[in-house]
Protein backbone atom coordinates (compact mmCIF):
# COMPACT_ATOMS: atom_id res chain seq x y z
CA UNK A 1 0.00 0.00 0.00
CA UNK A 2 1.61 3.54 -0.77
CA UNK A 3 0.45 5.89 1.62
CA UNK A 4 -2.97 7.95 0.80
CA UNK A 5 -3.47 5.42 -2.60
CA UNK A 6 -4.43 1.61 -2.26
CA UNK A 7 -4.02 -0.01 -5.43
CA UNK A 8 -4.40 -3.37 -6.60
CA UNK A 9 -0.15 -4.56 -6.59
CA UNK A 10 -1.04 -7.64 -8.56
CA UNK A 11 -1.80 -4.78 -11.63
CA UNK A 12 0.77 -2.72 -10.07
CA UNK A 13 4.07 -4.66 -8.54
CA UNK A 14 5.82 -1.38 -8.54
CA UNK A 15 4.72 1.72 -7.30
CA UNK A 16 6.70 4.64 -5.86
CA UNK A 17 4.73 7.85 -4.46
CA UNK A 18 6.18 11.67 -3.35
CA UNK A 19 4.06 14.20 -1.88
CA UNK A 20 4.42 17.53 -0.31
CA UNK A 21 2.32 20.51 0.70
CA UNK A 22 2.88 23.84 1.78
CA UNK A 23 -0.13 26.43 2.49
CA UNK A 24 -2.05 26.43 -0.25
CA UNK A 25 -0.28 24.18 -2.58
CA UNK A 26 -0.71 20.45 -2.75
CA UNK A 27 1.26 18.17 -4.73
CA UNK A 28 1.55 14.27 -5.61
CA UNK A 29 3.12 11.65 -7.71
CA UNK A 30 3.19 8.31 -8.70
CA UNK A 31 5.65 6.59 -10.61
CA UNK A 32 4.30 2.95 -11.17
CA UNK A 33 4.85 0.12 -13.19
CA UNK A 34 2.03 -2.61 -14.23
CA UNK A 35 2.62 -5.96 -14.54
CA UNK A 36 3.43 -5.85 -18.23
CA UNK A 37 6.40 -3.84 -17.57
CA UNK A 38 5.23 -0.80 -18.33
CA UNK A 39 5.89 2.33 -16.60
CA UNK A 40 3.43 5.32 -15.92
CA UNK A 41 3.69 8.53 -14.22
CA UNK A 42 0.36 10.31 -12.37
CA UNK A 43 0.75 13.49 -10.49
CA UNK A 44 -1.56 16.20 -9.59
CA UNK A 45 -0.89 19.32 -7.86
CA UNK A 46 -3.54 21.92 -6.85
CA UNK A 47 -2.83 25.64 -5.51
CA UNK A 48 -5.14 27.76 -3.11
CA UNK A 49 -4.62 31.05 -1.59
CA UNK A 50 -4.84 29.16 1.74
CA UNK A 51 -4.41 25.81 3.05
CA UNK A 52 -7.48 23.93 2.76
CA UNK A 53 -7.33 21.29 5.11
CA UNK A 54 -6.61 17.32 5.08
CA UNK A 55 -10.12 17.44 2.95
CA UNK A 56 -8.53 18.80 -0.10
CA UNK A 57 -5.78 16.20 0.38
CA UNK A 58 -8.25 13.29 0.40
CA UNK A 59 -9.85 14.82 -2.73
CA UNK A 60 -6.75 14.75 -4.56
CA UNK A 61 -6.02 11.53 -3.95
CA UNK A 62 -9.57 10.00 -5.22
CA UNK A 63 -8.90 11.49 -8.27
CA UNK A 64 -5.49 9.86 -8.73
CA UNK A 65 -7.19 6.13 -8.11
CA UNK A 66 -9.90 7.29 -10.94
CA UNK A 67 -6.75 8.34 -12.99
CA UNK A 68 -5.02 4.61 -12.23
CA UNK A 69 -8.30 3.18 -13.25
CA UNK A 70 -8.72 4.67 -16.23
CA UNK A 71 -4.95 2.89 -17.69
CA UNK A 72 -5.05 0.27 -19.63
CA UNK A 73 -3.31 -2.23 -17.14
CA UNK A 74 -2.56 -5.59 -19.65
Amino acid sequence: KVPGIDLDRSKWPYIGAKAGNLPGDMTFSWYAVDRAGQAWVVSLQANWPTFKSNTAAAWLLSIAKEAFNLIPVA
